[in-house]
């Protein structure tokens, strides 16, 4: 029986996975909706973000995919994005905030302050007394 419909599961899988392809969504993807939504170009992520503008080439051209939370973070903060839209960004880039002292503190600053710049939030972090060096840095990765 799985012999004969060998080829007839083989022409369906393909037609689900390339449907499924075209409707999934991708970290990179979700990001470059947010920056065409506001008409960011490289020097306004990178202002933004306090992230390279090679982050920003590599998002536009789908090539960063599984960035750091904390770069996810970065991002959110710089497009201004709700609770709910960072945490689907933080899934879309196969990330969760974890049980520990500096990702705890990432969500008391988010919880409990309006942040608005990654600068603020650097600032913020660092008056914790968490770490002594700030989460969100100019990066690359």
């Amino acid at each position: 029986m799985v012999e004969k419909n060998k080829n007839t599961h083989a022409e369906k899988f393909k037609r689900k996975f390339e449907i499924f392809q075209k409707t999934s969504k991708t970290f990179s993807g979700r990001v470059c909706k947010y920056m065409n939504a506001r008409e960011w170009n490289a020097d306004v992520f990178a202002h933004r973000t306090n992230l390279l503008e090679r982050v920003y080439y590599r998002i536009k051209s789908d090539k960063m995919n599984n960035p750091l939370v904390e770069t996810v973070l970065a991002i959110s903060i710089g497009l201004q994005l709700t609770a709910s839209e960072r945490t689907e960004l933080l899934a879309l880039a196969g990330r969760v905030l974890q049980s520990t002292k500096q990702h705890f503190a990432y969500e008391y600053i988010f919880d409990n302050f309006s942040v608005k710049s990654v600068e603020e939030f650097n600032t913020i972090f660092l008056e914790l007394n968490v770490e002594t060096t700030a989460p969100l840095r100019e990066s690359g990765k």
